[in-house]
């Protein structure tokens, strides 16, 4: 299974911002778990400005982005619950 995703950024001050670059990174499932975890809920808490990212094209767009984390989180979990817990994710 293969997944593309456009990143966007929140900084301190709350303001949303395009990530065009690709970036890879290899990161433990735990750490994986928190931090899909926060960005899930910060896109949730931004909403608004989230949806302005949409492209025209409509892929990446919000709900299915939500729907994407939200099933990553749940994988997560279940890969910890079976004992998987020192695996890598692999972001690319």
């Amino acid at each position: 299974m293969s997944y593309s995703i456009n990143f966007a950024v929140v900084d301190k001050n709350d303001r949303v911002f395009d990530i065009d670059d690709k970036c890879s990174f290899y990161l433990n499932i735990a750490a994986g778990k928190v931090l899909i975890k926060r960005a899930l809920i910060r896109l949730i808490e931004k909403r608004s400005e989230a949806i302005k990212l949409e492209p025209p094209n409509g892929w990446g767009n919000y709900s299915n982005t939500v729907k994407f984390l939200t099933e990553f989180l749940m994988n997560c979990q279940e890969l910890i619950d079976k004992g998987y817990d020192d695996a890598t994710i692999f972001i690319n």
